[in-house]
């Protein structure tokens, strides 16, 4: 019951432990204090954080990657911890804690590259999930 407004930029794709780190946020929160988060969700094309920091539109990849490698077929390892958390998920673990008042995916990237064949082989994914980069609650 301390602060009257939380924000996260880039981070919450890396808490391991998702839920413990919103429980501390609803600790630390006043209520009708506010949270803003820009998450960058793993489905994203550059979710696997594989293709390099960007600040522009991903152009090209690392030699022997492919488009969503990190959700195909793994070239790459990740250099850095990742939850792999679903834009779904994270909207409910929010609205288990929280009012979420709006959210919205954002940053339009990798539109380009989803071939009929990778929109196939990605299908459990919708293509906002796929070719949006951050999530904003």
């Amino acid at each position: 019951n301390t602060f009257d407004l939380i924000t996260s930029i880039a981070a919450f794709e890396h808490f391991l432990d998702v839920p413990s780190v919103l429980d501390e946020m609803l600790r630390v929160l006043r209520p009708g204090g506010i949270f803003w988060g820009c998450i960058h969700h793993f489905a994203a094309l550059s979710g696997g954080h594989n293709v390099g920091l960007r600040l522009g539109s991903i152009t090209d990849f690392p030699f022997g990657v492919e488009p969503w490698d990190h959700l195909r077929k793994r070239q790459l390892p990740f250099h850095v911890p990742l939850n792999r958390w679903r834009v779904h998920q994270y909207l409910e673990a929010f609205q288990e804690r929280f009012e979420i008042i709006t959210h919205k995916l954002d940053g339009l990237e990798g539109e380009e590259f989803l071939t009929p064949e990778i929109r196939n082989e990605l299908s459990k994914y919708s293509i906002e999930e796929l070719t949006m980069h951050n999530l904003i609650i």
